[in-house]
């Protein structure tokens, strides 16, 4: 008599930086496949991938180089540190999945581009 089979568990991957990138200029890059990669922007080397996201769409950077990404089937936004591999905040744009952002510069508040998917037209949140 044959035991059942263990369940098959995918390799759990963990979000990862190069040392000493904080300070360089870099290139984050999403494709809505749950990752986002980063790169060294003038040598076009990848340095890093952000894992953990659902489908991430779209990011922005404010004044201090943070990166907010918009995790669309999450419905939320990541704040990460230049260079860093662990959100610093998330912010919850539920009801609504958020697709692309923008910061002001003159007042540093983020306007995140979102809609329901559904029918609805969507809209514009500002978090201030």
């Amino acid at each position: 008599m044959a035991g059942a089979l263990p369940k098959f568990q995918a390799p759990a991957f963990r979000s990862w930086m190069d040392v000493g990138v904080a300070k360089q200029d870099l290139l984050y890059v999403s494709d809505s496949n749950g990752e986002v990669t980063v790169y060294r922007y003038w040598q076009h080397t990848l340095v890093g991938t952000l894992t953990d996201l659902t489908q991430p769409m779209g990011e922005c950077t404010d004044s201090a180089g943070d990166v907010y990404i918009t995790d669309y089937a999450a419905k939320q936004i990541l704040e990460f540190a230049h260079g860093g591999t662990k959100p610093l905040r998330k912010l919850n744009d539920s009801p609504d999945s958020p697709y692309a952002c923008s910061i002001a510069s003159s007042t540093g508040s983020l306007a995140v581009a979102n809609d329901d998917g559904g029918s609805t037209e969507g809209d514009i949140a500002i978090w201030t």
